[in-house]
């Protein structure tokens, strides 16, 4: 039995280059792009909130000791990265125009792979998360080679987690 043939795309969306995939250049380009957002939004969140926490908490009275305060605070920054790298990939992707800051600049936008329209929230927020997840463990694990070499070898150019999530990246017409 044949795979089925994937949906046409929308009006809005060029057709993918190279035998059937988005440009691959312009992948890592929106993922450099976003790369940076998240840095200076890391930054932002993690100065105010550290700058709050030293002059609003006593932090030694909610661990009961300086040993643990250390700890405490790492893995409340910790945390609020995941969740600030989640929350940007999430609102972004959301949005009507179906992209992170980086997607955009790069021409980019996410669809649904099985219809090439927008896709849902859940899906975006899922994908979301697996980004989080995936670029917050990257520096330790190198998982960025997990997602984005599958990217050369995949007909319709889907990283493991667009798969998953049933997303595709496309390129927007001009």
């Amino acid at each position: 039995m044949a795979a089925p043939t994937p949906p046409p795309l929308p009006p809005n969306v060029a057709a993918p280059t190279m035998e059937g995939r988005p440009d691959v250049k312009l992948r890592i380009r929106a993922a450099l792009l976003d790369n940076l957002f998240l840095l200076i939004l890391t930054i932002a969140v993690l100065g105010s909130t550290g700058w709050a926490l030293d002059r609003f908490v006593d932090t030694r009275r909610i661990t009961g000791s300086e040993t643990w305060e250390p700890l405490l605070m790492i893995g409340l920054f910790l945390t609020l990265i995941l969740v600030t790298f989640a929350t940007y990939f999430g609102l972004t992707t959301s949005s009507p125009k179906q992209a992170t800051w980086g997607q955009r600049l790069a021409g980019l936008k996410l669809v649904d792979d099985r219809t090439g329209a927008r896709p849902r929230t859940g899906q975006t927020w899922t994908w979301a998360v697996l980004q989080a997840l995936t670029r917050f463990l990257n520096p330790a694990f190198g998982l960025g080679l997990f997602v984005y070499l599958p990217i050369l070898s995949h007909p319709r150019g889907q990283s493991p987690l667009d798969g998953v999530t049933h997303l595709l990246v496309v390129e927007l017409k001009s």
